[in-house]
């Protein structure tokens, strides 16, 4: 099967099946957070990831810069305790306003556990494959990478007026943003199985099941999720608010 016929059989399988189990997923699911559990998030804000790897947080602060570029946006950012259920989230509040990590443009919270997961299994995975420690952590983020270009996704849509939960086509279309939003040359050196395309690569970051953030009940299916990337990828020449449109339009969301 080429990319455009996964591409249609996973829009077409969104349509028949996605949908329903979608529309069943509880109000809090996905990346939105109720009131309270955003009160909470708050308690346990931190600028550190509180595990003291320097590697960890210098990969998601560079992540960050670059997506920051590339979306025209600047969140603040913090890392949260997620020990319950392991997701990242975005929030239109601006909750870090200062300092490098800061900014005026809502705020992404990330599940400190969720990263150091992150983090720990991209190095088991390819140390007996690298010299060097460092050169593993550059070449292998792009779970992190991922994560955080969906989640600037969603401040992109609170900025052109979506509210947090609004619907959960917010999710694909957030899945969309970061396919447009990753430039290939980021992580072009992931791909040292040459075997290994950039679809598939994608489709294996939303199925490991055991994170909200890969969760099907809350985001989609794992092959619908990493078509919407693809679909982005398709669409990455396109600036920053065609793109976007391009998205809302092929999901119908209002």
């Amino acid at each position: 099967m080429d990319r455009r016929q996964f591409i249609a059989t996973a829009l077409a399988s969104f349509a028949c099946g996605c949908r329903a189990r979608a529309v069943a997923a509880p109000a809090e699911g996905g990346c939105a957070l109720t009131g309270g559990q955003l009160a909470k998030a708050r308690q346990t804000m931190k600028r550190a990831s509180a595990f003291g790897l320097a590697g960890l947080e210098k990969q998601i602060f560079s992540n960050i810069v670059s997506l920051r570029g590339r979306y025209g946006l600047r969140p603040g950012a913090a890392f949260i305790d997620d020990a319950d259920q392991l997701n990242a989230y975005a929030v239109p509040e601006v909750l870090v306003p200062s300092g490098e990590w800061g900014g005026p443009d809502g705020t992404l919270l990330l599940g400190r556990n969720l990263f150091f997961r992150e983090y720990r299994d991209a190095l088991v995975d390819v140390l007996p494959r690298a010299r060097y420690a460092d050169h593993v952590r550059h070449e292998h983020g792009l779970n992190s990478l991922v994560i955080i270009a969906h989640e600037f996704g969603h401040i992109l849509q609170f900025k052109n007026g979506l509210k947090p939960g609004s619907g959960w086509l917010m999710e694909p279309h957030a899945d969309f943003m970061a396919g447009w939003a990753i430039d290939k040359t980021w992580v072009s050196a992931l791909f040292g199985d040459k075997e290994k395309s950039f679809e598939n690569a994608v489709r294996l970051v939303f199925s490991m099941g055991d994170t909200a953030f890969d969760d099907p009940r809350h985001h989609g299916e794992p092959e619908f999720r990493a078509a919407m990337v693809q679909a982005g990828q398709d669409a990455r020449d396109l600036p920053v608010a065609a793109a976007y449109e391009k998205g809302r339009k092929l999901l119908g969301l209002s």
